[in-house]
């Protein structure tokens, strides 16, 4: 039974990810080890800082969030690591809100479809703190802030490493593009894991969702899959060594 060596550096995870369904239960075992031990250290920094603000006896109010900038993989659809598909295990996050009561005017939103890119705006919202004058905003973003609660069936989503993924999640369905000869529609509300490609048989379904995604990106302005930025050698080997490239 081969094993890959696995240590907690990129290069490992990479490999892992390229040999394509190449592993073993103690490959993914290891590997989920290892980020759990992460994910542990991150709880525990938290809270020093935490301790450390209320050793301070601020009295002013505070409103503590924590958030993730993406999920990860760990074998499901034969990937790891993270940004290269649009499946649920890549991109569907935690989002920890307290105090409890800072929230109370975004109830409805807990059981709505939400994107990173609305947490600004919420914030913003729960605060009451104004758009600078003048200022230019996408759609979705004054959406937000209007009505933080206001539903939101869909969020489009796209992958940034490798070749792209262009999709749509809705509350019940996954939809994704990667060019005429990779297209996927899975109904999660029956299939959680996104196992059965329901495209060759609901051609109608998939041409529709398709186009919200098409109207939701050109509603926004945003039809392009990265922002443009002039960025140091140093800035490009850093997004590389994390696997943003």
């Amino acid at each position: 039974m081969r094993c890959l060596t696995i240590w907690w550096s990129l290069a490992s995870i990479q490999r892992l990810d390229r040999a394509r369904c190449d592993f073993n239960t103690a490959d993914r075992d290891r590997l989920a080890a290892l980020y759990d031990g992460n994910l542990h250290r991150v709880d525990a920094v938290v809270g020093h800082i935490l301790d450390a603000w209320r050793g301070l006896h601020r009295d002013r109010p505070q409103v503590i969030v924590v958030v993730s900038d993406h999920g990860e993989a760990f074998g499901e659809h034969c990937r790891f690591s993270h940004n290269s598909t649009v499946y649920d295990e890549m991109t569907r996050i935690p989002l920890i809100v307290a105090p409890r009561a800072a929230c109370t005017t975004l109830a409805p939103a807990r059981d709505q479809l939400l994107a990173i890119t609305d947490l600004m705006p919420m914030l913003l919202h729960i605060t009451s703190t104004p758009l600078p004058p003048g200022s230019s905003w996408p759609r979705r973003f004054l959406e937000v802030f209007a009505d933080a609660a206001a539903p939101r069936p869909a969020v489009a989503i796209r992958s940034i490493r490798g070749v792209e993924h262009v999709g749509l999640r809705t509350d019940r369905y996954l939809v994704f593009w990667n060019g005429w000869s990779r297209q996927e529609l899975y109904d999660l509300s029956q299939d959680p894991d996104a196992e059965r490609n329901l495209r060759p048989e609901r051609g109608n379904l998939y041409i529709s969702l398709m186009a919200s995604l098409n109207a939701i990106l050109s509603g926004s302005g945003d039809t392009s899959p990265a922002l443009e930025a002039d960025l140091s050698a140093e800035d490009l080997q850093t997004l590389k060594s994390l696997g943003y490239l």
